[in-house]
């Protein structure tokens, strides 16, 4: 068999292998984010009146830009943490 073309096959499952591998973290990212962004808006509406923070429109864009920050953070942080997890299991 010729090395060439063996060595072709390789490299193209290695770059399928680093696509999906992509595709899932971004995925995972996507989901992550948006999981913190809706649990964060639910414990601050349970902490503070909903009427409160729409009330102005300065009120509003600091409550999102402060949860996305925060989402932002934890997702940060679940990601890191499925890193370690996947070394220790494939380790």
């Amino acid at each position: 068999m010729n090395p060439m073309k063996s060595l072709q096959k390789v490299m193209k499952k290695v770059k399928s292998d680093v696509m999906w591998n992509a595709c899932a973290a971004i995925i995972f990212i996507m989901v992550s984010f948006i999981t913190w962004l809706s649990v964060l808006f639910k414990f601050a509406s349970m902490i503070i009146d909903e009427n409160q923070i729409f009330d102005k429109t300065k009120n509003a864009i600091i409550f999102y830009i402060i949860n996305m920050i925060i989402a932002c953070l934890l997702t940060i942080i679940c990601y890191e943490l499925v890193l370690v997890f996947q070394s220790v299991i494939r380790s």
